[in-house]
């Protein structure tokens, strides 16, 4: 459908070219060779040049969205094979099998992630061709990060968002084929996105626009403005995910919860004997979750001290209890820093990788620069070794918390430890400024999804929701709608790393220019000219 003509005052020079214009249709002047530069037509060669442009970009994009992916994915999943590799398999062929499972794996995330690229830009440069790409500025972004987002479901390895296979099953399930989705990476990228236009609401806030208008915003942004608000949302996660740790450990689901079963120091018995027991109501329950926990932990001085009570004195000693499961024959503190060195082994080995990982995609030739790269590793080695303790120190406080708060109320019961886990929280004081919004974050997704997996076994969510809307999907929609929106209008909400990781795929110039032109080598930086206008001149060349 033709546009109006645009008028000669208000006309925008970017905004000329689109893909039809009032003196007929781009592509079949494009497509016959003929250009009429009359009426305000863009002349051929520019039309040419930029389609060229566009398709460029969109190779590059798709290249380097599957390039990153294949990366992550493939990295992290190499790390679990050399680690279960190490473990020896009792059974033959479990290698071979993993391996081919975690190549599946990596190729539907990068084939994911190559598709979101592809569509992402295919959309973003079709609407700024139809609609001028500032007209479109505002929203363009968000409308083509929403279209792209059902890319996900080519990351499901077996191809379960096609079929529909995972959808007709009950969230609520916990099996393997439950763990194909991607509710996880979908709640934290939500979580991100909602980062992102906070800081863009509290940029309005410090400049006093909600003050007159919108004084109840104003109000409501206040907590998120501290400069410790992640510490505080870090330990709001910690209570939600701590406390189904123990006393609904099927919320908890996938690797998350093995993570937390490894890291936690203590056995899957041991676990499920507290969660059993602090949800106990009466005398009788409580002896017999303990008799059956002293059988299963193969631990007498437990059932030498239940013989030795009632159950009036049993239900007056249940903090004892509590102790005696965790750390018999020690004190709170000596097992806290007894905790603390044996756990700080295990997060090393978490860490490691990641950062790894995480550096290669970040700086990639950097890492090979003389001068550069050793200062690079040195500060990854300091950067796993920071997050190694306060991961450690997260654990060891979490177990602390209750123990401390049990001794002083005398009472063990799920509202001591729904008090106490809050405590890891603080853990996140030893990771430096930069990282805990990152952690953060993750952990508020996964307190999400774990709530969301109670609402679903308490039956509060619809079944209609549960078996034919694939939830992961639509929040990616969101997420990645919200992002790409803040991307191109709002680069400065991002910080410089996720920055660099967007402009390798994207563009460092933003979406303003729609060029995929990237950081420069020495070679280009030393032969091309720099892209700016005629330099200044001083008054007296000017006179």
């Amino acid at each position: 459908m033709p546009f109006a003509a645009p008028s000669a005052s208000g006309s925008v020079a970017e905004d000329a070219l689109s893909w039809t214009s009032w003196s007929g249709s781009t592509w079949e002047r494009v497509l016959v060779g003929r250009m009429s530069t009359s009426n305000g037509v863009v002349p051929l060669d520019e039309v040419r040049e930029d389609i060229d442009r566009a398709a460029r970009r969109l190779r590059t994009a798709t290249l380097r969205a599957g390039t990153v992916g294949a990366a992550l994915k493939g990295g992290l999943n190499l790390f679990r094979l050399l680690a279960r590799a190490r473990r020896k398999p009792k059974r033959k062929g479990v290698l071979r099998v993993a391996a081919v499972d975690a190549a599946r794996d990596t190729v539907a995330f990068a084939s994911f992630l190559a598709t979101f690229a592809g569509i992402y830009v295919a959309v973003d440069e079709g609407l700024a061709m139809g609609y001028g790409r500032t007209r479109s500025g505002e929203w363009r972004a968000a409308v083509a990060g929403a279209i792209a987002a059902p890319a996900l479901l080519l990351a499901d390895p077996r191809g379960c968002g096609h079929t529909g296979r995972v959808r007709d099953m009950p969230l609520t399930q916990n099996t393997k084929t439950q763990n194909e989705g991607h509710h996880g990476l979908a709640t934290y990228l939500a979580l991100r996105a909602a980062v992102l236009l906070t800081r863009s609401a509290l940029k309005k806030r410090e400049k006093g626009e909600y003050i007159d208008d919108y004084p109840m915003v104003h109000t409501a942004l206040a907590p998120f403005a501290s400069k410790h608000a992640d510490v505080g949302l870090m330990s709001a996660a910690a209570t939600v995910i701590l406390s189904c740790f123990i006393m609904k450990p099927d919320a908890l689901i996938g690797p998350y919860a093995n993570f937390l079963n490894r890291h936690g120091g203590k056995t899957v018995p041991h676990y499920r004997a507290l969660g059993d027991f602090v949800l106990s109501k009466n005398g009788k329950d409580a002896r017999e979750t303990l008799s059956k926990a002293a059988v299963t932990l193969k631990q007498p001085l437990l059932l030498t001290v239940l013989g030795s009570m009632d159950d009036k004195t049993l239900m007056a000693s249940r903090p004892l209890f509590w102790r005696l499961i965790i750390h018999p024959g020690e004190n709170s503190l000596h097992h806290f820093f007894k905790f603390l060195l044996s756990s700080w082994q295990r997060s090393v080995s978490v860490n490691a990788p990641l950062y790894l990982v995480s550096t290669m995609v970040v700086h990639r030739t950097r890492l090979f620069d003389p001068k550069l790269g050793p200062e690079i590793f040195k500060r990854s080695m300091l950067g796993t070794c920071r997050s190694s303790l306060f991961l450690s120190t997260y654990c060891a406080l979490a177990w602390l918390g209750p123990d401390c708060l049990q001794t002083l109320t005398g009472k063990a019961n799920w509202l001591t430890v729904f008090s106490g886990v809050p405590t890891a929280g603080l853990a996140t004081f030893i990771e430096k400024p930069s990282r805990r919004q990152e952690l953060s974050v993750y952990c508020a997704s996964r307190a999400v999804e774990a709530a969301a997996v109670c609402c679903l076994s308490w039956g509060l969510v619809p079944q209609v929701v549960q078996k034919k809307l694939r939830v992961d999907v639509l929040t990616f929609l969101f997420a990645s709608s919200a992002i790409m929106r803040c991307y191109s209008n709002e680069r400065d909400v991002f910080k410089s790393k996720y920055l660099n990781v967007l402009d390798f795929v994207f563009g460092n110039q933003g979406h303003g220019k729609q060029r995929v032109k990237h950081v420069g080598s020495v070679y280009q930086i030393a032969t091309q000219a720099p892209a700016m206008a005629t330099p200044p001149t001083s008054p007296e060349k000017r006179k």
